[in-house]
């Protein structure tokens, strides 16, 4: 029996998995997280706010940009070994997942205006997969990650 998909390529191990999945959320936390620290005004602005208070908002919380950024780099880090890392993939699969849920409900409670409408549902999307991915990809590791 081969291992060879047709046309040639192998399958994809549960290892290789496991890393596109938190190479995903990497990049994902990062392309929130880094804005946010450093910039949350321009952030703000590019996603059409622009008030006042939304602004002071952001401004304090820097803290959750950080937050991001730092589970990020964990995250990368842990690509290298998995083992003993269970509780982390864990940790970023169930954030995941809760935010995307804290988005849908948001969504379907209608709290999201017009002008930002377009944020919310990109985030909204992004969290879903990503949340689904990593749970599957978890569940494909779970010999590795030792569950």
């Amino acid at each position: 029996m081969s291992t060879e998909r047709e046309g040639g390529a192998a399958p994809r191990t549960p290892e290789s998995t496991l890393n596109t999945a938190l190479l995903a959320y990497a990049i994902v936390a990062l392309v929130y997280g880094v804005p946010i620290l450093l910039i949350p005004q321009v952030f703000w602005g590019d996603i059409g706010g622009g008030s006042d208070v939304a602004v002071a908002f952001l401004e304090g919380f820097r803290w959750a940009g950080g937050v991001l950024g730092g589970l990020a780099l964990g995250v990368l880090l842990s690509i290298r070994e998995h083992r003993g890392q269970r509780t982390l993939v864990t940790a970023v699969a169930l954030a995941t997942a809760g935010a995307a849920v804290g988005l849908w409900v948001s969504a379907l409670a209608g709290e999201l205006d017009f002008l930002h409408a377009w944020f919310y549902w990109l985030a909204t999307i992004v969290t879903s997969v990503l949340g689904l991915y990593l749970w599957w990809a978890r569940f494909r590791a779970r010999d590795i990650l030792g569950l």
